[in-house]
């Protein structure tokens, strides 16, 4: 059996961006206890205002067809969106910048508007967390 035929429930990486979890509220409930409720909320407003100010700069940029500076917010993206616990966001900002790297245009396409769908999905989950 390989890697990828694995169930998720036997601790094997889903194959698929698109399965991964929109956030990781066991991680946020890390980071809360660790930073304590204030410092929390604060790191997270700065976290969601982030995550949008990026995902609207990489849109553009591409818009723009700026390589360096699409591959650099792609890659700023996946960073911050693993470190606060958005693993689906994550996956497919890289998966954008990979497809606009190797110049596949419809790879880019697809992954566009997956990328664009996870983004409002993570900014929603997250401000949802915030709000609980």
């Amino acid at each position: 059996m390989t890697r990828h035929s694995r169930s998720k429930s036997d601790g094997a990486r889903p194959s698929k961006a698109s399965d991964l979890p929109i956030i990781e509220r066991a991680r946020l409930d890390t980071l809360r206890a660790e930073l304590g409720c204030a410092k929390f909320a604060r790191f997270l407003d700065q976290s969601i205002a982030e995550i949008y100010d990026c995902t609207t700069r990489l849109l553009l940029l591409f818009e723009q067809s700026d390589a360096a500076e699409t591959a650099r917010a792609a890659h700023d993206l996946v960073r911050l969106a693993a470190n606060i616990g958005a693993p689906r966001l994550s996956a497919f900002a890289r998966a954008l910048g990979t497809a606009y790297d190797i110049c596949d245009v419809t790879a880019y396409h697809s992954a566009s508007i997956a990328f664009g769908a996870a983004a409002a999905e993570a900014l929603t989950a997250l401000k949802g967390y915030r709000a609980a």
